[in-house]
């Protein structure tokens, strides 16, 4: 099994789920989703168990790992957050 991680990509899912007036998918770059999709096949065929594709993605989470749990928490509510019109 391997877990794909995209982080904010282009596609339906952010206007179907609401996510799309968030401050993430409002001013972060979104992901092209075939390149999200290949990066996921491809780690799958390697047998990774987790794959992050996208630079910026991969910072979140590493930013995420090294901060204490409350801070992350409050980043993503921040985040996730409705944007301002």
């Amino acid at each position: 099994m391997t877990a794909l991680s995209p982080g904010p990509t282009e596609s339906a899912f952010e206007a179907t789920s609401g996510a799309a007036r968030s401050i993430i998918y409002r001013y972060l770059p979104k992901a092209d989703p075939i390149r999200v999709a290949r990066a996921g096949i491809n780690g799958m065929n390697r047998g990774k168990a987790s794959v992050i594709p996208g630079v910026l993605t991969k910072l979140l989470v590493f930013a995420g790992r090294l901060s204490p749990r409350s801070i992350g928490v409050a980043v993503n509510r921040i985040l996730l957050k409705e944007a301002a019109h």
